[in-house]
């Protein structure tokens, strides 16, 4: 139980809170938390107490197998960080339906997701929140990316599929990207042109991928305001 570790008036003060191998079942002790990171050896499933910490504005998970999110997630509201990161590379990230009312998440980091026939696409882009200004997907071992719909307004992108061959020309539809970072990506044959409609870009970077900075479209090459890291 949670008060067995905590005094009663320490919980209600509580804004920053490091769990290393537990559970705390009863997370509406912490009404004022803000910070929470979460360390776990086995397979990590949280509680829809979760959805009790509506104060809460950073969350970093780190796990070496599977997490389920549940629904109650939707919830919190003043979330604006999160960071879920798998560290076996045997498991999932599986996100619920909730998870676009999270209107004031601006930082997303996923990484770590291991695809299999029934979950290849296990993310939807409109699930994602409307706000959502940075998102990083990193060591996803699906084997293509769906095409990006127009319902995200970010300003940040880092991808790393290292079994994905071909970026969708529907990059073109993050209008406001400022920041596209697709390194090492070692499969990738090439960009897709449509990158040059991104009129808001201002870094670009394609360090270790197998096409050369000459495949990129001139008019991206001639742009002086763009920065290119190759």
């Amino acid at each position: 139980m949670v008060k067995e570790i905590f005094p009663g008036e320490e919980i209600e003060k509580c804004k920053v809170l490091r769990l290393d191998h537990m559970v705390i079942d009863y997370l509406d002790n912490f009404p004022n938390l803000k910070k929470f990171i979460i360390l776990k050896g086995t397979n990590l499933i949280l509680t829809e107490s979760f959805g009790d910490l509506t104060n809460l504005e950073e969350l970093y998970i780190y796990a070496p197998d599977s997490i389920i999110i549940p629904d109650s997630f939707g919830n919190l509201i003043n979330l604006k960080k999160l960071k879920i990161e798998l560290s076996g590379f045997t498991g999932s990230i599986m996100l619920p339906n909730s998870f676009r009312n999270l209107t004031k998440l601006e930082s997303l980091k996923l990484g770590g997701h291991v695809c299999n026939k029934n979950d290849i696409f296990f993310y939807e882009y409109d699930m994602f929140p409307e706000n959502l200004k940075e998102l990083m997907m990193t060591d996803f071992t699906c084997s293509d990316l769906r095409d990006f719909t127009e319902n995200l307004n970010l300003e940040k992108l880092c991808i790393y599929f290292p079994y994905v061959d071909t970026f969708p020309e529907s990059i073109e539809n993050f209008r406001n990207l400022r920041e596209l970072n697709i390194s090492y990506n070692e499969e990738l044959k090439n960009i897709p042109n449509s990158i040059k409609n991104l009129k808001k870009l201002q870094l670009l970077d394609i360090s270790g991928c197998k096409f050369s900075i000459s495949e990129l479209p001139n008019s991206i090459k001639k742009r002086k305001n763009i920065r290119i890291s190759y």
